[in-house]
């Protein structure tokens, strides 16, 4: 009975019910963006904690955005450049949020930070980075390093 009813709703109802009975988390994106040398973009956050200070590009998707959109939206924002999304490379996520990590390749050298969120930027080798950064973005890096050969 209760799926019959179900069915015959308007979607906006449908959607309007599922939206208000279910639980929400974040969703935030981050992209292992990869220069021509195979080396791998990091920024120094202002705003993150000494153990995880350094971390790829990438921050909170907004509502209605696509995950791609978000990250080209946040590398734009946060260093000037473009990027081309070669692939997804990783989920994380501990039930409140969730981070997709995109592997991409970018072809300038220069970003130009913006200081409000940033301190510092740095290339590295993506198989060993030994700079302060969440577990995810160490993993990430890893990934791409595998993946490309590095």
């Amino acid at each position: 009975m209760v799926a019959m009813v179900w069915r015959h709703l308007p979607l906006g109802v449908r959607r309007t019910i599922l939206w208000r009975a279910t639980s929400k988390f974040l969703v935030g994106v981050a992209a292992v963006c990869l220069n021509s040398q195979g080396q791998a973009l990091l920024l120094k956050h202002r705003f993150h904690t000494a153990d995880r200070a350094w971390g790829l590009p990438g921050g909170w998707m907004t509502r209605g955005e696509a995950p791609e959109e978000a990250v080209h939206r946040e590398l734009r924002e946060e260093t000037g450049l473009q990027a081309e999304i070669i692939a997804p490379l990783l989920t994380d996520g501990d039930g409140e949020w969730i981070e997709l990590i995109y592997l991409c390749r970018i072809n300038s050298d220069q970003p130009h930070l913006q200081a409000e969120e940033l301190i510092d930027w740095r290339w590295c080798d993506p198989g060993t980075v030994e700079v302060p950064m969440l577990a995810s973005h160490r993993h990430a890096l890893r990934l791409a390093a595998q993946r490309c050969g590095a």
